[in-house]
């Protein structure tokens, strides 16, 4: 399967099979974790998995997770890094790549929300690293009648209130038509400046029509889609709309996904680039309002 085409057959789960991972796939985790996309390979991420996964869920029951309830999973894997913006960008990025290579073998995989949690995760975990745990990534064979969602299984207020023992019957996201609930095009992208929107027509010009298709698939907090793109000559501008909690680190997490859906569908039509994360001088001549936040620039 190409890798564009796994980024429709991509879900989260958060029921599995207590059967643990084969050695065959646990191989494939390793050589995954030993060789980097090239993207992340100087950003000092590292990448461990835990298999016995009661160990995890267990101990951090309570901390991390939604509203303390954590995705029960026989295994997790953990991304490790210092504590910086392009460290968590990045960390979306690697994460998401993970997750599209273990889809591609029917390996069901869930993001777990860690907050600012490090040091206590740490500590639970008995983990010495210099490093800060800034990811946690649920894994193992989804149960036939899995509830899938987005990102993040997300749930509720309304529904929090059920036993701990399971989890909330909320409605499965995931549709049949896999855009339905997704932001049109001409509202995610721009032509030179902020609210300057583009036609369907021009993108299609340009090309980009398939790429903000496939893009539009990358999942987000309760698919809230933050996601703006400038076209701006070689250049095309993300931005990411804040949402004004004290901790933002999941909307860095939410770029560096977007980051690869973006470069998936762009290599997938055949249009080389990549990402730059420098800070543009010229940045604020696009009018973004001060609810989003410039993260980075793909070029070509």
């Amino acid at each position: 399967m190409k890798f564009l085409k796994i980024l429709e057959k991509r879900k989260s789960i958060r029921e599995y099979k207590s059967k643990k991972l084969s050695d065959s796939h646990f191989d494939l985790i390793d050589s995954l974790s030993n060789n980097l996309p090239n993207a992340v390979k100087n950003q000092g991420l590292e990448v461990n998995i835990f298999k016995d996964g009661s160990i995890i869920s267990e101990k951090l029951d309570g901390i991390i997770g939604y509203h303390g309830i954590m995705i029960k999973a026989p295994h997790y894997l953990l991304i490790f890094g210092d504590e910086n913006e392009v460290a968590y960008k990045m960390t979306g990025y690697l994460g998401e790549w993970l997750v599209l290579k273990l889809t591609k073998e029917d390996i069901g995989t869930c993001w777990i929300d860690v907050g600012a949690n490090d040091r206590l995760i740490k500590e639970k975990l008995n983990l010495v690293s210099h490093k800060s745990v800034l990811g946690i990534i649920a894994l193992g064979y989804p149960k036939s009648d899995a509830r899938v969602s987005s990102i993040y299984a997300e749930n509720d207020d309304k529904l929090i209130s059920e036993n701990r023992k399971g989890y909330p019957n909320t409605d499965i996201e995931y549709k049949d038509n896999i855009v339905s609930r997704r932001k049109p095009i001409e509202d995610i992208v721009f032509l030179s400046k902020w609210g300057n929107k583009i036609t369907a027509e021009e993108l299609d010009t340009r090309n980009y029509d398939e790429v903000f298709y496939y893009m539009r698939l990358a999942p987000s907090w309760t698919n809230r889609q933050p996601w703006k793109f400038i076209l701006d000559g070689t250049k095309i501008i993300l931005y990411i709309e804040s949402s004004e909690q004290e901790n933002n680190n999941y909307e860095l997490i939410e770029s560096g996904i977007a980051m690869l859906y973006f470069e998936v569908a762009m290599h997938g039509q055949g249009i080389p680039g990549y990402w730059n994360l420098e800070k543009l001088e010229d940045e604020k001549k696009y009018g973004a309002p001060d609810n989003y936040y410039y993260i980075g620039y793909y070029t070509f």
